[in-house]
């Protein structure tokens, strides 16, 4: 907190898990949730992809508390390395469906009769959610048609949502998910930030923390830029290796050379 303090922030906005209000809305988290709300009107499946630290489940997580939870019934999987039956268990515990002993095709039928009920009963809309989708094994993806092909009839009862790194993209796109690829809707690659939203991102986040001018040198701005190719996670990262050596070195400004030394530390 004194590091914090002698720049003159009343907290670190610098970091994970800050609260929805505190969100910067980048352009390429705006034009996914644009995605996320044409997908929740017409209903299908749709896949993000971006690296690690991009921002992909800040964006979800915004998405899903969004909505409105008497309309819509929620839920988010956020995958390890599952197995089919694994995974089909996650989801009956999340739509709070009782396992006992059954047969694999008799929990796929529970679970299409629970997000049925959900809709006729509840008048509730099924998204599913499904994180590190990178970690979906080919049998599952192979296997997922019973979440949105109902033999009852030919209504769309769900949404689904799937997110994780770029390898997901190049896999479901082999033939053998050709019913998957049908029913995409859209297929959204995050970026980071652009040059000019990182000098954007800082400049609004020290507002937010109570210090209206700008510690930050141009020079610096851009080499931060450079370092973190816009990623989040890495800016971040950075940023608060900048404070403490500026803070260790008493420098009044974050200036080019505290970004590199800050660079090769987090390089280590």
């Amino acid at each position: 907190m004194q590091v914090i303090s002698y720049y003159g922030l009343s907290k670190n906005l610098f970091q994970k898990n800050i609260e929805k209000e505190e969100l910067f809305e980048g352009e390429s988290y705006q034009e996914g949730i644009s995605r996320l709300k044409y997908l929740k009107e017409i209903k299908g499946i749709g896949l993000i992809t971006g690296v690690v630290g991009v921002g992909k489940t800040t964006l979800l997580r915004s998405f899903m508390e969004s909505l409105n939870k008497e309309k819509y019934n929620v839920i988010y999987l956020s995958l390890t390395n599952s197995k089919r039956f694994e995974f089909l268990s996650i989801l009956c515990r999340e739509l709070r469906i009782e396992l006992g002993d059954c047969y694999l095709s008799n929990i796929k039928r529970r679970i299409q009769r629970e997000i049925i009920k959900q809709k006729n009963e509840y008048g509730k809309e099924t998204i599913i959610f499904i994180d590190n989708a990178e970690k979906l094994k080919e049998e599952i993806l192979k296997d997922m048609d019973f979440l949105y092909e109902f033999e009852y009839d030919k209504e769309d009862y769900t949404s689904i949502i799937l997110c994780g790194a770029e390898e997901v993209r190049e896999e479901i796109r082999k033939s053998i998910y050709e019913s998957l690829n049908q029913r995409m809707i859209f297929k959204y690659h995050m970026d980071g930030l652009k040059k000019e939203e990182v000098k954007e991102y800082i400049k609004t986040r020290l507002e937010k923390t109570g210090q209206t001018g700008m510690i930050f040198e141009e020079n610096a701005i851009y080499a931060l830029y450079n370092a973190s190719h816009g990623i989040i996670r890495k800016l971040n990262t950075l940023i608060n290796l900048c404070f403490m050596i500026g803070y260790q070195e008493k420098k009044s400004k974050i200036d080019e050379e505290i970004v590199r030394v800050a660079v090769e530390e987090s390089r280590m």
